[in-house]
């Protein structure tokens, strides 16, 4: 992992109009030089563009990279004008920004090392303009390259490409490196010529290569292409950016040798439609051969990333006229807007701000549509999981066997390994296993103590469905901690084998569960194995969500929408409850990854799979029947204390007296 360079040496820069010397000769005189054509200080001065721009150039000791000279002196960009009262929009030159200078270093770098990029940035940084000149960049000085800009939907792409084509045009224009089309559309270039040698006609030129292709009807559509270069635009509105990703390996890799750099960059407050992926590729870039940094943006981590650009850099009008980001003063001015917006009450614009301009890599991914969970927390929560290592090793993950004294015990097994993606895959590997967090702890006897453990089951319906993406889910959950202690997720080939994976865990913890009783299957096996002690009544509780209810009490619980919607209250009321040590809310001591990508994910339209949530949420239903229980358990004493003793009291299993559980 890498540390990034603003961390190891920062720069405060001076004299940096000197880098544009030639953007503001063209601004004075409306040309590059005036020198004419086909004398020699014409010719020289091409020349040493033409170096600067393949090589860099340097000022003071300061160097700057072949592809920013060429950006700040030969791409045109919208600039903001003030004019009076209103504020307009130009067609200009870029200025100099300490940003650039350190994101063009890393991207020279990339190229040197045959590694592509991953950016998450705040809003309004420009990565537009500085991806369609990516393009041009290649096009213009690269021979026979072909570059490739790439998005799900097609309007961010050739949004994109029509930028990279104005700049080309300028180039052709006002350059003396203009270039004939062999190939011109609105989403397909090629330089070049046609001749003809000995009475054939042929390509001659440079012919190199812009192509702009949307994923969203044909994720193959690139297949068989060779990039030098591949930008992934917008990719936090990409669902299904890994499979694309994926796919278009072969068009930047011969075998595993890379012969090219993807580049995939997205906008924070852009993260609803594809943020797991992007989020996933984000954090664990050099397993996609992209470059990797230590992650020194998100708290309390330690792990790897990709670069990142907060909403501190370059954030108007905190940027000195040299262009250094004045970032105290910038996030000074972030925290107020916070502040107020905080105050307003309005969480879904709140949290809406921070993704657009956020101070970390975890503050960007929030996905704030359709979520009443508290994303922010449960971001930073997931972020400090996935980045320490050392906490994952503190799982135990195996299975649960019957001894020689035909009691459970559990066994690590290291060829067995949980489903920690989400969303999962329709190919992926599903049978799952069981995940220890924390062992069952006996009383002073060396027993568990009945009621302590509570679980919950989200069963499905077939054996194998290949695929079928939903999933079987257990949770065991300490009522005395509140917390999750394990969990079984998988669907293995047989349905019996999820079966008795779940008794198992409830024999292991002495824990009863309440289920979705709408799912056959489950009370068949439990009953055939004599189990169905392990298995919970409906709760009584339910009569008090829903007032005329006809049904009869019975094992488990069936998920109607009423009893959904109160579930997510009873988890939101779980997340943020005080937790039973630390001073930290529940939502910090999860240890289920997966879950808080779920959590994160959240949507209660039924069509959708987020079988852990739905695990939890019996396991909260389990807790809350419990205290009601303890509540009418209670009012029974005083009335018996009083002289008045209910029907419903001798149903407690109290004895009169003494009130000892019987």
């Amino acid at each position: 992992m890498i540390k990034p360079d603003y961390i190891i040496k920062p720069l405060m820069f001076v004299n940096t109009l000197e880098f544009s010397r030639a953007a503001q000769h063209f601004a004075r005189f409306g040309k590059y030089t005036l020198a004419k054509d086909g004398t020699l200080p014409h010719k020289e001065f091409w020349d040493e563009e033409e170096k600067r721009c393949r090589e860099g150039y340097t000022v003071g000791g300061v160097r700057i990279t072949g592809e920013h000279y060429a950006y700040l002196n030969y791409a045109r960009i919208k600039i903001a004008v003030n004019e009076g009262t209103r504020t307009r929009k130009y067609e200009g030159f870029p200025r100099f920004l300490d940003m650039d200078y350190y994101y063009y270093h890393e991207l020279e770098r990339a190229r040197e090392n045959m590694q592509g990029m991953i950016v998450a940035k705040s809003r309004r940084k420009g990565f537009s303009y500085k991806g369609a000149f990516n393009l041009v960049y290649e096009y213009n000085w690269i021979r026979e390259s072909f570059s490739i800009i790439s998005a799900f939907m097609g309007d961010y792409a050739n949004t994109t490409m029509g930028m990279a084509l104005e700049m080309i045009n300028f180039i052709n224009k006002n350059t003396d490196w203009a270039k004939r089309k062999l190939i011109d559309t609105r989403t397909h270039i090629k330089s070049g010529f046609k001749e003809r040698i000995n009475e054939v006609e042929v390509e001659s030129g440079f012919k190199s290569e812009i192509l702009s292709l949307s994923f969203k009807d044909n994720p193959f559509k690139s297949i068989g292409k060779s990039a030098g270069i591949m930008l992934f635009e917008e990719a936090g509105k990409w669902p299904g950016l890994v499979e694309a990703y994926m796919l278009s390996k072969p068009l930047f890799y011969d075998g595993d040798i890379p012969t090219g750099i993807p580049i995939i960059y997205g906008t924070g407050g852009d993260m609803e439609g594809g943020t797991q992926d992007f989020c996933d590729i984000f954090y664990k870039p050099s397993a996609y051969g992209l470059r990797a940094y230590e992650n020194i943006w998100d708290e309390n981590a330690a792990g790897e990333c990709g670069w990142f650009v907060d909403d501190a850099w370059f954030k108007e009008p905190h940027v000195d006229d040299q262009g250094n980001s004045l970032r105290a003063k910038a996030l000074e001015a972030l925290d107020l807007q916070r502040e107020n917006l905080r105050k307003s009450g309005n969480k879904r614009a709140y949290e809406k701000f921070i993704t657009q301009n956020p101070k970390t890599p975890a503050e960007a991914f929030l996905r704030t549509t359709g979520n009443i969970f508290p994303v922010a927390d449960l971001l930073e929560r997931l972020s400090y999981l996935e980045s320490n290592q050392a906490l994952q090793d503190k799982e135990w993950t195996g299975e649960l066997i019957f001894n020689a004294e035909n009691n459970v015990e559990f066994k690590i097994n290291p060829k067995l390994f949980p489903i920690k993606q989400f969303p999962l895959k329709s190919d992926a590997e599903k049978d799952g296993c069981i995940v220890i967090f924390e062992h069952p702890i006996a009383g002073d006897n060396g027993e568990i103590t009945p009621g302590r453990y509570v679980a919950g089951i989200d069963p499905y319906q077939q054996d194998e469905a290949v695929h079928s993406t939903s999933l079987g889910s257990c949770f065991i959950f300490d009522r005395l901690t509140s917390r999750i202690v394990a969990e079984y997720t998988g669907r293995p080939p047989l349905m019996k084998d999820f079966h008795e994976n779940v008794r198992r865990l409830l024999i292991y913890y002495r824990a009863k569960a309440l289920y979705e009783n709408q799912i056959k299957g489950i009370m068949d096996y439990f009953s055939y194995t004599n189990s169905t002690y392990l298995l919970a009544d409906e709760p009584t509780i339910i009569h008090d969500i829903i007032k005329k209810t006809t049904v009869n009490r019975k094992k488990g619980m069936h998920m109607v929408p009423q009893l959904s919607d109160y579930g997510e209250e009873l988890i939101k009321e779980w997340l943020m409850s005080p937790s039973t040590e630390e001073g930290v809310s529940n939502l910090y001591k999860i240890r289920s990854i997966p879950l808080l990508k779920e959590l994160i994910a959240y949507d209660p339209d039924p069509d959708k799979n987020f079988d852990r949530v739905i695990s939890l949420m019996f396991c909260l239903y389990m807790g809350a029947e419990k205290r009601k229980q303890r509540v009418e358990d209670i009012e029974n004493a005083r009335n018996e204390e009083n002289g008045f003793l209910s029907s419903s009291f001798f149903k407690t299993g109290f004895k009169r007296g003494n009130g000892r559980m019987l």
